[in-house]
């Protein structure tokens, strides 16, 4: 067991602009950023969506490198696009670099880490989102998801937490509101509580990693600077500060990584892209990509989407075997890609109040993140790479840094 805990935790979709905006109304993210280490900019990933986040996260690399360039990702062999998963993934992560060296390490509801590379794992709560009603029957991409979804404990971590009580199970949290916002509020407070009891352990990993999801659904859903936006976020402020509460009361000397894996920002018009072309694509916010399965189809839409002043972006940021297969496009400020197969428009409101997925190096897509803890200094960064994340992770664990060549620690 290491001297000192660590425990990272994603807040979703929490930007840098965010928390600064409200940093008053969040004390607990306040302090933490006072006594530690805050990163004013961290950068995005290319696209700039949750599970290209996490997994830039994971691994200290960007999508090229990777792999998951999207929410979603291109399958050529059929045609369409299907959710990513954490077998996507095409480097070590730093949870297997940490396994492989002796450490313990437990994920608790994060998406895209593998139940291999942990001693302890619980999946995501919303994982049985990623299959509930996308095929009329699973396939292999499905099923990886429903595996990603359960618990793998070989080794009876959690018998000493169900012993107090604790649920292990999430509650089942329906697509629906209110029940979506309500139960994925609980289940956000039940992953909250597993960390808490795993790091208060007689058993304690070294490394625990988890989320806090719901401030992403509630930016989406009511908007930037709606009240039941900042209610979610506030929320996630005092689930920190229980978790702080709760390790502290049990001396458990702690070193905090809070960050998240994109920004956010309110959409005033949505290109209906249904309306547009037939071609396979992904919405991933003011990104969209498109399999590119019929070149002169691509021609139109390519066309169609320069008139509306969106931009395609460089094909480096993609893996080289997704170059020429799929391209990436970024709306105009202000706009994000939907689909509204009811409508024959081209332009609509977007259901998404906000969004993200933001042109690459845009400010508000920054993302926050701030350390702290016995073995983080006071200060602050005033701009980082999430390579240099992973590879803090790594130097605080003691363990070898795969990625030198790519990022140095933060500290």
């Amino acid at each position: 067991m290491a001297e000192h805990l660590i425990v990272v935790m994603l807040i979703d979709g929490v930007s840098e602009h965010y928390f600064h905006k409200n940093r008053h109304k969040l004390p607990h993210l306040d302090h933490l950023a006072r006594r530690g280490t805050l990163v004013n900019a961290l950068s995005p990933e290319i696209c700039g969506t949750s599970l290209p986040g996490r997994s830039a996260i994971l691994t200290g690399v960007d999508s090229s490198r990777h792999g998951v360039y999207g929410n979603q990702l291109f399958d050529p062999s059929q045609g369409r696009f299907r959710n990513a998963h954490p077998d996507d993934l095409r480097v070590p992560t730093v949870l297997a670099r940490a396994k492989q060296a002796g450490r313990q390490v437990a994920a608790v509801g994060f998406g895209m880490a593998h139940p291999r590379d942990t001693q302890v794992y619980i999946g995501p709560w919303w994982a049985r989102d990623m299959i509930r009603g996308r095929h009329d029957e699973m396939d292999r991409h499905d099923t990886i998801w429903e595996q990603a979804a359960g618990i793998v404990d070989p080794k009876n971590y959690l018998a000493e937490l169900t012993a107090l009580g604790l649920d292990t199970e999430f509650v089942q949290v329906p697509s629906d509101e209110p029940g979506h916002l309500i139960r994925g509020t609980l289940a956000d407070q039940q992953v909250v509580d597993l960390v808490a009891g795993l790091g208060c352990s007689t058993r304690r990993p070294d490394l625990i990693i988890a989320e806090i999801g719901m401030p992403d659904h509630a930016l989406h859903t009511f908007g930037y600077d709606s009240p039941e936006a900042e209610w979610s976020v506030r929320l996630a402020d005092a689930q920190i500060g229980t978790l702080m509460m709760r390790l502290r009361e049990h001396a458990v000397p702690t070193n905090l990584v809070i960050l998240s894996d994109h920004g956010h920002m309110d959409m005033q018009h949505a290109i209906n892209v249904t309306a547009l072309t037939d071609l396979p694509h992904s919405c991933e916010g003011q990104t969209i990509l498109i399999g590119n399965t019929d070149p002169a189809a691509m021609i139109r839409v390519d066309h169609a989407l320069r008139e509306l002043h969106c931009e395609r972006w460089p094909d480096h940021v993609l893996p080289i075997d997704a170059q020429g297969s799929v391209r990436l496009y970024v709306a105009p400020e202000g706009y994000s890609f939907e689909n509204c197969a009811d409508s024959s428009q081209i332009v609509v409101s977007p259901s998404a109040l906000s969004t993200h997925g933001l042109r690459p190096g845009h400010p508000r897509d920054h993302r926050l993140c701030l350390l702290a803890g016995p073995d983080i200094p006071t200060g602050q960064i005033n701009a980082s790479q999430p390579g240099q994340v992973t590879a803090t992770i790594a130097h605080l664990l003691g363990i070898d840094n795969p990625l030198h060549a790519f990022a140095n620690p933060l500290l």
